[in-house]
């Protein structure tokens, strides 16, 4: 007799997908993960226990501290987003608006997300 025992691997899967305008043409590609995957939920997990560790009074000052959808934002920039295309950032500099293409970095991601005027929108594509 023997208990016959199939280990399952998780598997990283992910796959470019195509970010269209309200007209409907392309404006970038995101290669995007599955939120399944394990880094996303363990960074889930963290946003969860860092709000619930902070406490609940409100009266206290935390210049560093981030909003649950910040944390969550940038759990989506570091771990959902594996790469981008076409994404390009418009900033003011000397008053003027410069705009550069920039590549995939968490740091890019978490800026697109957080900062940018159409992240929200960004990240409800992602998290599709």
């Amino acid at each position: 007799m023997a208990l016959k025992v199939g280990i399952i691997k998780s598997s990283d899967v992910s796959k470019w997908c195509e970010y269209k305008g309200a007209d409907g043409d392309v404006q970038a590609e995101f290669k995007v993960r599955g939120i399944a995957y394990k880094p996303f939920q363990v960074a889930i997990e963290r946003a969860g226990n860092q709000i619930s560790s902070k406490g609940y009074d409100v009266m206290v000052k935390d210049e560093d501290a981030k909003l649950y959808h910040e944390l969550l934002m940038d759990a989506c920039a570091a771990h959902l987003i594996e790469d981008w295309k076409g994404v390009v950032f418009a900033e003011i500099v000397d008053g003027k608006t410069v705009e550069s293409e920039k590549p995939y970095t968490p740091e890019n991601a978490s800026k697109l997300l957080n900062l940018g005027d159409i992240g929200i929108s960004i990240w409800l594509f992602i998290k599709e």
